[in-house]
């Protein structure tokens, strides 16, 4: 995958130093990004909503602990 073909990204050479380049997410980047994001959060939700007593209380400090 070449987010810069696809329209993910754009890249522009820095000013102070050419040698450098910037990237910045297009806006298709940034909906790819946040549905991307949003599947990765569903996936532990769906995994523990079967979970019930400790399993449950467990995972739902798991779930409060983990970084976004």
């Amino acid at each position: 995958m070449r987010p810069e073909a696809e329209g993910l990204i754009e890249r522009e050479r820095a000013t102070a130093d050419r040698r450098q380049s910037l990237l910045s997410l297009t806006d298709s980047g940034r909906r790819a990004l946040e549905r991307d994001m949003a599947e990765r959060d569903a996936w532990p939700a769906g995994v523990l909503a079967g979970c019930r007593g400790r399993s449950a209380r467990r995972s739902a400090g798991y779930r409060r602990r983990r970084p976004a």
